[in-house]
């Protein structure tokens, strides 16, 4: 089983000054709506809201095809439910400012995800986890380069950087969803047509059902009014005087954006026409999300990264180029080793030496460790009258962080521990007279490790024949 000295990826202090992380956060994700749904004003004040189920979305005026509607989708696909809240925080812009400004109005969740794929928005929410913000913070973004992929400048902006042990990042393949529209039937010399694409009104526009041309008139007139949800908009087939079907392939702007055709009309000519449209390349889902929701409940640590099927999404058709890639720089890609869709590898985006990726597992662990001793020490400074400096009051403090290890120990989350070879507990008479002035307790060490995960195996079959 391979261990994992906790110690040495950060010392873990304590200290009543400057909380860490509140433990009741850890199961609650934050998303950055950078679609700016709930109207932030300017770029350092945000409009933040909790959240528990996908209809407080809906009730704040969020659409089913909003980005962060889609995110807590995918946040919440487990049954049972393993997310109990979120908060959702709109920004005008994203920077660190208004990162800053999130957590200063509600900096009770632990994990961020963010509705923007661009590389320079994900590099700006690691760097703001890593740097900036004031609590433990970790991001789960998804970056989806389909022209680049694991190459890219775009991609390894995010993946190569050294200093991002609180990010992990999805990297996709991702094609958007596209939609056919579909007129069959014989020729007639005129006809318009309206759509209702995403709940926006389109057209009606009018074209002669002959001809390639004028049918692009419809395309152009799509792709002019949703421009933020549709891309292009294209005549794929046909031709003048024919009476074969006319099709019109509808891309999506976005592959996070699913894209919705409905009520629209055909207003015919002399003969009937047959109209229909046809749903292919559905989005890509958002396996940030999924494997947010599938990683931050209560039992924070006590689940890798690596191995996790996603629920809601299918597997990346990948390269053993691009994989390599992807794994070889830190991120993480969901694909299908022979029958079975998992994500890989679990790790972090960044290092925690030179070429060495840290376990999300490890993260979570750790970050949740120093909320709870931190939360033992409070306990007990709130529920004595006075605590003692003298070896009983040292005992008492002491007992109450070893019992916190212990249920980690409990959890398969440390490795036993002999409090004898392994704590540092100082006697009174080792204590420095001016901490005991200040009423400063210092000196209490401990030297664990961690369960770590077993996600490789090597096995040799030898047979004598």
């Amino acid at each position: 089983m391979s261990k994992l000295p906790i110690s040495n990826l950060a010392d873990i202090t304590v200290n009543l000054i400057g909380a860490a992380q509140a433990v009741d956060s850890f199961g609650v994700p934050c998303i950055i709506d950078t679609q700016n749904v709930l109207g932030a004003g300017d770029p350092i004040t945000p409009v933040v809201k909790t959240c528990y189920s996908l209809q407080d979305l809906l009730d704040l005026g969020f659409a089913t095809d909003d980005k962060a509607y889609v995110l807590a989708l995918h946040l919440l696909s487990y049954s049972p439910k393993r997310v109990k809240s979120f908060v959702v925080a709109s920004v005008s812009t994203l920077s660190s400012a208004a990162l800053t400004a999130v957590e200063s109005a509600n900096a009770n969740w632990y994990v961020m995800l963010v509705t923007s794929r661009a590389s320079a928005d994900l590099q700006t929410c690691a760097t703001w986890c890593e740097t900036t913000a004031t609590r433990r913070h970790v991001f789960f973004g998804e970056t989806q380069d389909s022209e680049a992929f694991g190459t890219g400048a775009s991609v390894l902006s995010i993946l190569e950087n050294s200093n991002r042990t609180r990010s992990l990042v999805m990297a996709r393949k991702a094609d958007a969803q596209e939609l056919t529209f579909t007129i069959s039937n014989a020729y007639v010399a005129l006809n318009s047509v309206s759509f209702n694409v995403n709940g926006t009104a389109v057209g009606p526009v009018v074209y002669a059902v002959d001809s390639d041309s004028t049918l692009a008139a419809v395309a152009s007139a799509i792709t002019a009014t949703v421009p933020t949800i549709v891309a292009s908009a294209a005549v794929t087939s046909g031709g003048a005087g024919t009476d074969v079907d006319r099709e019109i392939v509808i891309k999506a702007a976005d592959p996070l954006i699913p894209v919705q055709i409905t009520d629209y009309e055909c207003t015919l000519g002399g003969s009937q026409n047959t109209v229909a449209i046809v749903e292919t390349n559905p989005g890509a889902g958002a396996a940030d999300a999924e494997l947010a929701g599938l990683l931050i409940p209560q039992g924070l640590g006590q689940l890798t990264a690596a191995g996790k099927n996603l629920a809601g999404l299918n597997t990346d058709d990948l390269s053993q180029t691009e994989y390599s890639n992807v794994t070889g720089h830190g991120g993480n890609c969901f694909v299908t080793f022979g029958v079975y869709p998992m994500v890989q590898k679990g790790q972090t985006s960044g290092f925690v030496a030179p070429g060495a990726h840290c376990f999300a597992d490890t993260i979570f662990v750790r970050d949740r460790l120093e909320a709870d001793l931190q939360n033992a020490l409070l306990g007990v400074l709130a529920n004595s009258g006075k605590i003692p400096f003298n070896n009983s009051g040292i005992a008492a403090v002491a007992g109450a962080l070893i019992n916190t290890c212990n249920q980690y120990v409990t959890k398969q989350m440390l490795e036993p521990f002999d409090v004898a070879k392994d704590w540092t507990i100082p006697d009174i008479s080792e204590v420095d007279p001016a901490d005991k002035t200040a009423r400063h307790l210092a000196g209490i060490t401990a030297n664990l490790t961690g369960t770590g995960a077993i996600q490789s195996i090597a096995m040799t079959v030898n047979i004598t024949v």
